[in-house]
């Protein structure tokens, strides 16, 4: 009884009927099948950003392994029993073991390096332009001798540390074995490519199908 003498009545909460029930469920299902590819673009985006940051620390590295050293470029031919290796020199410039490995970096895949010791950096992603390193063709030993450092392609995504080709175009690497020298499914589906850096602080990601617009060998 209530204070006017009238019966008292208890409310009941109204809840959610199994209908309603389901359709909340059907439509918290369709905004994550919604969202889920988003975000897992988002993440290989992001994979392929940081990728790109690291190939843009090695070129200031080397940079400044150019300025200690009298504006020499960086020199490890690959045909010749030099000591040590191009990311092992890189190495004392600001660099970190990270550096050298791309977050899309697959370890089942067998990278390969040639036999020198490399005490600070065990997993590289990236490969170096040889002709560059080596210095075939008559390629510049300095970087004044360098007329044209936006055209000339230091290193990027590869699954071997030293990339060259007998023709000198980067979709050609020796032996025409061109899948052998690059990973360019690492940064799939954003697409086949990857990340390389030029000798003017460029970082460009190139599609595969752009590779033979691009020399190793340009003239200086």
């Amino acid at each position: 009884m209530n204070h006017s003498g009238q019966p008292q009545t208890k409310k009941i909460a109204a809840g959610f009927t199994l209908i309603e029930l389901l359709v909340v469920i059907a439509i918290i299902s369709l905004l994550v099948s919604i969202l889920l590819p988003s975000l897992q673009k988002a993440k290989e985006l992001a994979g392929r950003v940081a990728c790109a940051a690291n190939v843009r620390q090695l070129l200031l590295a080397h940079s400044l392994y150019s300025q200690e050293w009298d504006d020499l470029l960086l020199y490890s031919p690959s045909d010749k029993p030099w000591p040590t290796h191009w990311f092992e020199q890189l190495f004392p410039y600001g660099s970190v073991a990270e550096v050298f490995v791309c977050p899309r970096h697959d370890p089942s895949v067998n990278y390969f390096f040639w036999g020198r010791p490399r005490p600070n950096v065990t997993r590289c992603s990236y490969g170096a332009n040889d002709f560059l390193l080596s210095r075939w063709n008559n390629m510049p030993n300095t970087l004044p001798e360098v007329k044209h450092p936006s055209d000339l392609l230091l290193l990027g995504d590869a699954r071997h540390t030293y990339i060259s080709g007998p023709t000198g175009w980067l979709d050609e690497p020796w032996g025409g074995d061109f899948a052998s020298r690059f990973e360019l499914g690492r940064h799939e589906p954003d697409g086949y490519g990857g990340n390389f850096g030029f000798l003017d602080g460029r970082v460009e990601f190139i599609p595969q199908d752009d590779f033979g617009l691009y020399r190793l060998d340009v003239e200086p």
